[in-house]
């Protein structure tokens, strides 16, 4: 606050007021060493900070994944009345939307700004109060925002000091951000390592009972809830198997009767249980009737029966063959939490009791009766028949391997121009104009994209602002050299001065002067096109034009449509084996057949050669599948017909590898899965 002579302040009240001050940054200060959660801390931050500044209002901003802004926290926001000016809301979100994008503090006066104009919202501040924003700076990156709004009647001087005190308050805020993201990590990697313990331990067994007990106290632990229970069903009987924290299970007591009563009609019904302290009439009568059954004999307030459910079990109208219950007594948390714990218990607790039942399973006879039926089948006039079935399968598999026939890799791939080239951008700003369309011709060097260089103009504005900071330091410092009274060593200290505001000021000129020679309009960096041909992208002005790009992002493509086509085609990792075995075969400058399908053309059948030096050496994912890409050259597609075709047109092709035994052909995809399976595994 500003003093005067006619109104003098009291020094005792200053330093009263510098004593509350230095307390409340101290409490700020311990406050980012605590483990309080984002939103109690931002509460007691802004409060302390308001305070400090005698400031009406203010607000934290935080920034999400997305990039978005939303508001964390806010006192007296309101009241600053931006509800009630047409298009303040909007340049307020403007104005914040760039500070987040700078990072740098901004000081905006009241009422400043042109507010919305015909191209939308313009950053001002429409608003009667000064606004001041500090960025909170994490790794270099704007995880948000502190704004404060500040009555406008305080002097220059003391706004710029609000500005300092925030930006030193900004500090805490930051380190605050970076210890809840350093405990995040660590809780997460507890997490994990307590999964992993989990499901290697429940894995480990393949005893049902066991396996059930291990589920449950390990997954009340992980789920952090009162009581977990596992039950299983075979057949149609359902029994309770383990319930945590108890070592025998009572079938007798009416808590566990109630409880595998509501168990088997969960099942049956096959959908997830959730009770929340009020009843849901939209639940089927039977779960219904349990559910009450059983609550009146349990003290849950939250209850969740999910039945977990393999993968392998793939027969939907059978139930599935286990379920977990989850209580709380005295919940703390919400549904959407436990949901998500319950659902990562499941996916390792499913598998480890189906293979446990599985194995349960296996000494009974189902898997032995038709053995046994197979060798009472052949006896007597049977056993003949048998014979002359089994010499009949002699000769056909005689007749599988001596009889060749062609053997084809199929794969999928696109049909392509040989040259194309995708352009891409080579600065960081906004598409001011796309000069080509979808089908365009354009020539080699042909000015594509127009984009601001972003980085250009902010290196041209940072030179203009260090000239013009030169030039006012070197007439501040000859103004005060030609002052009366100057000794001669704070002469030749202010020449020193003047001389190095001249330097920087040159330096500055230079650097300005050499970015201009070296471009003709940051306003306007032109893309080129890379080679001659035909833009193939489509609609390129609608999803590039005003889009915010920055080096290496791709913008279109252009292929040279009246020059040769190929076929890329992508060959699933467990055919490419037999392609180059035959491609090894080849003498030197053949190449294999190729039979090509167009899906534009499903009606003819072309031809194509695939040569060695087309198959890459690099194996890629696509999917959930690895594949190799390889260059098929067409052969017989006149040009009139190329001239139709669309760019990237899908095509089916079959690789020609060769004669093999008719039987392998058929049969060889059988064969390398026995191979991998069993043959492997044992010798």
């Amino acid at each position: 606050m500003s003093t005067t002579p006619e109104n003098p302040v009291d020094p005792r009240i200053l330093e009263q007021k510098r004593r509350e001050i230095n307390r409340l940054v101290e409490e700020v200060a311990k406050l980012a060493e605590s483990n309080l959660n984002p939103p109690d801390f931002f509460a007691e931050f802004l409060q302390r900070l308001l305070t400090a500044l005698a400031a009406p209002a203010g607000a934290i901003w935080g920034r999400t994944e997305q990039g978005n802004l939303q508001l964390w926290y806010q006192i007296n926001y309101r009241e600053v009345g931006l509800h009630l000016i047409e298009g303040a809301q909007q340049c307020h979100d403007e104005l914040l939307r760039q500070a987040a994008q700078q990072g740098k503090p901004r000081l905006v006066p009241p009422q400043s700004g042109a507010g919305i104009n015909g191209d939308g919202p313009v950053a001002a501040n429409l608003t009667r109060f000064v606004t001041l924003i500090v960025p909170i700076m994490v790794d270099k990156q704007v995880a948000g925002l502190i704004e404060v709004w500040q009555d406008p009647e305080r002097s220059p001087q003391a706004q710029r000091g609000f500005m300092q005190f925030m930006v030193d308050m900004s500090e805490y805020a930051s380190a605050f951000l970076r210890n809840t993201q350093l405990r995040q990590m660590v809780g997460r990697e507890q997490l994990w390592t307590q999964l992993e313990d989990f499901a290697r331990r429940i894995h480990n067994s393949l005893n049902p009972r066991e396996v059930a007990y291990l589920v449950v106290n390990d997954a009340r632990r992980l789920i952090q809830c009162d009581r977990v229970s596992v039950a299983t069903r075979l057949g149609s009987s359902t029994s309770v198997e383990a319930i945590s924290g108890a070592d025998v299970i009572e079938k007798r007591s009416s808590l566990v009767q109630a409880m595998r009563k509501l168990f088997d009609e969960v099942l049956v019904w096959g959908e997830k249980l959730t009770y929340t302290g009020a009843k849901d009439d939209t639940l089927p009568p039977k779960v219904l009737d349990a559910l009450d059954a059983y609550l009146a004999e349990s003290n849950s307030k939250l209850l969740v029966v999910q039945p977990m459910k393999d993968e392998r079990e793939a027969d939907a109208r059978r139930p599935c063959r286990s379920a977990i219950m989850v209580e709380y007594f005295e919940p703390t948390g919400g549904v959407d939490v436990l949901t998500k714990r319950i659902d990562v218990v499941i996916k390792h607790a499913a598998p480890a009791l189906y293979n446990a039942l599985e194995y349960k399973r296996l000494p009974f006879r189902w898997a032995l009766t038709p053995v046994a039926n197979l060798k009472d089948s052949l006896r007597g006039k049977p056993g003949a028949i048998a014979a002359a079935v089994a010499s009949g399968l002699v000769v056909l598999i005689f007749l599988l391997i001596v009889i060749p026939y062609p053997l084809r890799m199929d794969a999928k791939g696109q049909l392509l121009p040989k040259e194309r080239r995708i352009v891409y951008s080579r600065v960081t700003g906004p598409i001011v104009k796309v000069k080509v369309t979808n089908l365009e011709r354009v020539n080699r060097d042909q000015e594509l994209v127009v984009i601001s260089d972003l980085d250009l103009l902010n290196k041209i504005n940072t030179l203009i602002n260090q000239m013009n900071y030169a030039q006012q330091q070197r007439a501040l410092f000859i103004e005060q050299s030609a002052r009366p009274g100057i000794s001669p060593e704070q002469r030749i200290q202010l020449d020193g001065e003047k001389i190095r505001a001249e330097f920087d000021y040159r330096k500055a000129k230079a650097e300005f002067d050499t970015l201009l020679m070296l471009t003709r309009d940051p306003r306007a960096a032109s893309v080129p096109a890379p080679i001659s041909g035909t833009v193939v992208t489509f609609d390129p002005v609608e999803k590039l034009e005003g889009r915010l790009v920055k080096p290496g992002d791709p913008l279109m493509q252009v292929a040279d449509t009246d020059g040769p086509w190929e076929i890329v085609i992508k060959i699933p990792e467990a055919h490419v084996g037999h392609i180059r075995d035959a491609l090894n075969d080849l003498k030197p400058g053949e190449a294999l057949g190729v039979d090509i399908l167009l899906a534009s053309h499903p009606d003819r059948t072309y031809k194509g050669k695939l040569y060695p030096a087309g198959m890459a050496g690099e194996a890629t994912v696509q999917g959930s599948e690895t594949v190799l890409e390889a260059r098929v050259e067409i052969d017989n597609i006149p040009r009139e017909e190329l001239d139709t075709m669309l760019v990237g047109s899908e095509a089916k092709v079959k690789v020609r590898c060769g004669n093999k035994p008719v039987g392998y052909v058929l049969f060889y995809e059988l064969w390398e899965f026995f191979y991998e399976r069993v043959v492997f595994w044992l010798f």
